[in-house]
């Protein structure tokens, strides 16, 4: 068997372990959670609680040790690149799959623009709830990079991936656990002429959120060496939930 061939197959056990071990954190997570959405009721006691959280850590220290194993895996994998002489083309396909996946901390060329409500949000002394940024805008933003061959994106200096959590309170927009509020800035790496010819198609994604959401949306402006950090998300979102929950 070939070395590239060696190469590749230990690549993708390794990346297979990897896979088990973050799919068995999701799915532990997602039942957990579960649990704990049917559990905590607003009569629930304080040793309910007190239980649950101790569930939680138990589960929040696995989950730990096996990130812990994800990463020595990666490690591994690194030190397999250098020992088995791998092709400069399985190199490549390896760093461009670790940049997509957010696993890597990245710098390039790129662009950058800022998303704000509408300036005429309060009218009367009332919100008027379709003008203000939801996570629903931030979604399309994203996914139009995506389309538009954005190799990273980051959203007010937090790196966005697949695997990037969402969601909307208030005029708060929480990224992965991290609080944003506007302006929100959004860059991407990528080739920076496509990615302002594809942001300022007339009816697109900006226009529409322009002239239908009366958004405040900036230029898109090039950039160079934009630095984006690694993705830091989690998949300990649990412990927040039921701190509200018992809160409530």
């Amino acid at each position: 068997m070939s070395k590239t061939n060696t190469f590749r197959n230990k690549m993708i056990l390794s990346l297979g372990v990897s896979s088990v071990a973050l799919g068995f954190m999701l799915a532990t997570q997602y039942r957990l959670t579960q649990h704990a959405n049917g559990q905590l009721s607003i009569g629930s006691t304080s040793s309910d609680v007190a239980e649950l959280q101790k569930t939680l850590t138990n589960i929040q220290k696995k989950n730990q040790d096996l990130e812990g194993q994800v990463n020595q895996l990666d490690k591994n994998l690194v030190a397999q690149e250098a020992s088995l002489g791998a092709s400069s083309q399985d190199l490549l396909n390896l760093e461009k799959a670790r940049i997509e996946a957010g696993t890597t901390a990245v710098i390039g060329d790129g662009v950058s623009f800022t998303v704000e409500d509408d300036p005429s949000l309060l009218q009367g002394g009332t919100l008027n709830l379709p003008q203000y940024v939801h996570e629903a805008d931030v979604r399309m933003i994203i996914a139009e990079l995506n389309l538009a061959g954005a190799e990273a994106i980051m959203v007010n200096g937090q790196r966005v991936t697949y695997a990037s959590r969402i969601q909307c309170i208030g005029p708060t927009i929480i990224i992965d656990d991290h609080k944003s509020t506007v302006p929100f800035l959004f860059e991407a790496i990528g080739d920076k002429a496509t990615l302002v010819k594809s942001l300022s198609i007339p009816n697109g994604v900006l226009d529409f959120l322009r002239t239908s959401r009366h958004l405040k949306i900036s230029i898109v402006k090039e950039e160079s060496k934009i630095k984006m950090p690694a993705y830091t998300g989690t998949f300990n979102n649990i412990q927040s939930q039921v701190n509200k929950s018992s809160a409530d």
